[in-house]
């Protein structure tokens, strides 16, 4: 009854199981790529210093929105590339489209790659 009452163990748990996961593993901070691995070769890389636009599509194939989707539309201008990082975002921009015989507004904007016509 007290812990029910007075101490909720779930806003607890993070917290603990990251002290006990420091204090009983050295985590080291230095990543060891998996692809240093003899057996393995490196088939595809973007270090994201600019959008190269022969790897990657900027939103779908079929378009800038999907029929079953209607509340987000990709935008080219949420897709942001610059010091090696990559940034999606999504914008309240409602923006009008032409759906079978009526037009439809669409509240969200979001960016979105895609990488089909690399391995095409």
């Amino acid at each position: 009854m007290f812990f029910q009452r007075y101490l909720h163990i779930r806003s607890l748990l993070p917290t603990l199981n990251f002290k006990i996961k420091t204090q009983l593993f050295h985590f080291s901070t230095k990543y060891v790529s998996p692809l240093n691995k003899k057996s393995w070769h490196l088939t595809f890389e973007d270090n994201f210093d600019s959008i190269n636009k022969e790897k990657w599509r900027l939103g779908q194939p079929w378009g800038y929105f999907h029929e079953a989707s209607l509340h987000q539309y990709h935008d080219k201008n949420n897709v942001i590339s610059k010091t090696g990082y990559l940034y999606l975002q999504g914008k309240y921009n409602p923006k009008e489209f032409k759906l079978k015989d009526s037009s439809i507004t669409i509240p969200y904007s979001i960016g979105l790659i895609n990488s089909d016509i690399s391995f095409m």
